[in-house]
C-alpha cells in the first residue's frame, strides 16, 4: 500500500509541474480535476495505511493470544 501512496504522490507532483509549465493550457480544468482526484486517493490510502498499522506490543499480543483479532464486518 505504501508503494501506491508513493506512486500517487509522484503523479501528483508531475501534475503540479505540468500545470506550472503551462498555466494557459486549455486542459487546465481537466488537470485540476485529475490532481484533486489523485490527492483524494492519496489521502484515503494514507488513512487506510495508518488504520492497519499495529504497534509492536499489539503484534506480540496477537502472536501470544493475549489480544484477539477483531471481527471483520461484511
Amino acid at each position: 500500500m505504501l508503494t501506491k501512496v508513493n506512486k500517487l504522490n509522484e503523479l501528483s507532483g508531475k501534475l503540479d509541474e505540468a500545470m506550472k509549465q503551462d498555466e494557459s493550457s486549455p486542459h487546465r480544468d481537466r488537470v485540476n480535476k485529475s490532481q484533486k482526484t489523485i490527492e483524494g486517493a492519496v489521502a484515503i490510502l494514507e488513512e487506510q495505511f495508518e488504520a492497519v498499522q499495529l504497534t509492536k506490543a499489539e503484534v506480540n499480543d496477537l502472536q501470544t493470544g493475549k489480544l484477539k483479532q477483531p471481527e471483520i464486518e461484511r
